[in-house]
């Protein structure tokens, strides 16, 4: 059920849509929730945890890593190694010289334009 965690822990009123939701946490609570949790499926609606603003942004940083060509986040490093695999260029010379997997972004001008380890 879509409830809201904070006034209907028992989720007898749920919200028609996740936007709905988003929107009584934002403007009621002052509240939001991790969309790359929610995203992810891994947990029910009540079992998501609340944010301010400030704790999402520490929340972001602190579990859920960042592919740094693309400026996206994902749930774990599992995700982030199967989008930058699909997504970006991963140089073999340097994982099997330095044992580190290495990623370029490739098509921002002429080369290997950027580098990520």
């Amino acid at each position: 059920a879509r409830a809201c965690r904070a006034c209907d822990a028992c989720a007898s009123r749920p919200f028609a849509t996740p936007a709905a939701l988003h929107a009584h946490l934002d403007a009621v609570h002052g509240k939001l929730l991790c969309m790359v949790c929610v995203g992810a499926g891994r947990r029910f609606t009540l079992e998501h945890a609340l944010h301010t603003k400030a704790e999402l942004a520490a929340h972001m940083l602190a579990d859920h890593p960042r592919c740094e060509f693309c400026d996206e986040h994902f749930y774990g490093v599992d995700e982030q190694y199967k989008h930058m695999n699909e997504r970006h260029h991963a140089c073999h010379i340097c994982q099997r010289s330095c044992g580190k997997h290495v990623y370029h972004q490739v098509g921002l001008g002429t080369g290997m334009a950027r580098t990520k380890a």
